[in-house]
C-alpha cells in the first residue's frame, strides 16, 4: 500500500507529480504493483484526519510523506519531500523487498 500524504497547496506534492509519479517507468509500477492512497491533509471532507493520522501515528507534518505499508499495516519505508525518478525507483523497489521479505516469514 502507497499512502501519499499530501496537500493541494504543495509545491512539492506537485512538482513529484508532474516530474516522476508520471514517468513511465514509474507510473506503470503505482498502478500495477502497489494500492495507492492519497491523503489530503490542507483541504477536503477528511483532511484533519488525515492530518491527524499523519502526525499520530507518523511524527511529522512534511510534505508530501510517502509511506509504504504490509498489508498487515506495518511501515516497509517511510520518505519524505521529492526525490528523481531513479530515487523513487528505488524506494519502490525497497518496498517489494521488504513486503516480499514480510511474505515469505510468514510463510515460515
Amino acid at each position: 500500500i502507497f499512502v501519499d500524504f499530501t496537500g493541494y497547496t504543495c509545491i512539492n506534492c506537485r512538482w513529484m507529480e508532474i516530474n516522476v509519479f508520471i514517468q513511465p517507468g514509474i507510473k506503470e509500477r503505482l498502478k500495477n504493483e502497489f494500492v495507492l492512497l492519497r491523503l489530503f491533509t490542507d483541504g477536503g471532507d477528511n483532511a484533519e484526519q488525515n492530518q491527524n493520522l499523519q502526525i499520530d501515528r507518523f511524527k511529522t507534518i512534511a510534505l508530501p510523506l510517502y509511506i509504504f505499508l504490509s498489508p498487515e499495516d506495518k511501515v516497509l519505508v517511510k520518505t519524505a519531500g521529492i526525490s528523481s525518478q531513479d530515487e523513487f525507483s528505488k524506494l519502490l523497489d525497497q518496498a517489494l523487498k521488504r513486503y516480499r521479505l514480510s511474505v515469505s516469514k510468514q510463510a515460515s
